[in-house]
């Protein structure tokens, strides 16, 4: 009788233990579903200093604010067929251009690619399609 009993005791302090554990462990998934909120409330009220902390290349964070950049846009109503220029400084040295993908002659048109990429002000770009998915960075 006294072993059962000490079994019992064994085995409410591992399910004690594990109920713990388990709420341990939502509070950290918690926490970072909070961080992550935080995160994008940050870049969507344009803190400046928060989105650079994010992104370890300038390269993810051209990307990320054409993206921002583009959803912006379209939500205002600007026709992406035609691949236009979004940005003409997305970050320092980039712009954010619409491109077909593959490529079509009308992306190759003056009025439909970024000025400052065109005229050398700019020596980097990020290209995203009409839909607003990534192509390319260079």
């Amino acid at each position: 009788m006294k072993k059962v009993v000490v079994l019992i005791s064994i085995l409410l302090i591992i399910t004690a233990g594990c109920g713990w554990f388990k709420s341990a462990q939502d509070k950290v998934q918690e926490a970072k579903k909070d961080a992550k909120e935080n995160v994008k409330e940050s870049i969507k009220e344009g803190a400046s200093g928060a989105i650079d902390k994010i992104f370890e290349t300038d390269e993810e964070e051209a990307i990320a604010k054409a993206m921002e950049q583009y959803e912006m846009l379209k939500a205002q109503g600007m026709d992406m067929s035609n691949g236009p220029c979004l940005s003409n400084e997305i970050i320092p040295d980039w712009v954010a251009d619409v491109a077909h993908d593959p490529r079509e002659d009308i992306d190759n048109l003056p009025e439909n690619q970024c000025p400052a990429y065109r005229e050398g002000k700019a020596s980097h770009f990020v290209e995203l399609d009409p839909d607003g998915n990534f192509i390319k960075a260079k």
